[in-house]
Formats: structure tokens, C-alpha cells, sequence
């Protein structure tokens, strides 16, 4: 289960159960590192679980709304686009002359 885990995370499976299992206090400039218990450890998976859950479901509505987001466009704008698209085809295919 490490190794999937270790994988899915893109870290190496010593460095995720080094993560998980022990305790890492700095105190001027001195690194202590201690094991922690099974059910400390356990906590600290089950947090890190509820924060990739938490990031990955914000991730998810984040391009859910991207693609079904569509701006309202006023009536006084559609009808500038179709004016500037229609004079942009007429002088494409140079259908307008200099009355116009």
C-alpha cells in the first residue's frame, strides 16, 4: 500500500514512511527527529489524507466551472460583435465598396 501511495505522490516510499511515522523538531538550528506511535502515525495519514481529498475536490469544481462557466453577454454587445463579424467577412471576401 506504501508503494502505491509512494507512487501516486511521486515520492519515494522511505521518504513517505519517514514522513508519516516519525516527528521532526528544529530547535536552534538542531534538527531531533523521534518515532511516534501507531496511532500517532495513523492520525497523521489520516489528515494528510483529508488534505490531498480537500484539494483535489476544490481542483475538480475548479474546472467543472471553468468549462460550464459562460459569461452573460449584453444585448448592446452581441449586436457590436455581429456588426464588426459581419464588416470583418465583407472585406475578407471583398464584398464591400467604397459607398460603404
Amino acid at each position: 500500500m506504501a508503494k502505491i501511495a509512494a507512487d501516486f505522490l511521486g515520492v519515494s516510499v522511505e521518504g513517505l514512511e519517514k514522513a508519516v511515522c516519525t516527528r521532526s523538531t528544529i530547535t536552534r538550528g538542531e534538527t531531533i527527529v523521534s518515532p511516534v506511535s501507531a496511532s500517532n502515525a495513523r492520525d497523521v495519514c489520516d489528515a494528510f489524507v483529508k488534505g490531498v481529498y480537500g484539494r483535489m475536490f476544490i481542483w475538480i469544481v475548479n474546472k467543472i466551472n471553468q468549462v460550464i462557466f459562460k459569461p452573460k453577454v449584453s444585448k448592446k454587445k452581441k449586436k457590436t460583435v455581429r456588426k464588426v463579424q459581419s464588416c470583418g467577412v465583407k472585406s475578407a471576401l471583398k464584398l464591400t465598396n467604397a459607398a460603404s
